[in-house]
């Protein structure tokens, strides 16, 4: 808020992680709606392993997705 963003908003889901990140982005679609999130940063094995939330969302996602290292 402090950078001039005009709506910061934290929500609270539980189930599937990359699964309900989607659905609340997808509810709440608007202009300037954008995913940002962090990663672990498992790498290639790790990522075979567990599946990477951050990689879903972004690959899935219909909104600008930010995942930062």
């Amino acid at each position: 808020r402090a950078a001039g963003a005009a709506r910061v908003e934290k929500v609270t889901e539980f189930g599937d992680p990359a699964t309900r990140i989607l659905e609340v982005a997808a509810r709440e679609d608007g202009a300037g709606t954008m995913v940002a999130m962090g990663r672990r940063g498992l790498g290639r094995i790790g990522r075979l392993l567990m599946g990477s939330v951050s990689t879903k969302v972004a690959q899935l996602a219909t909104q600008p997705c930010l995942v930062v290292p």
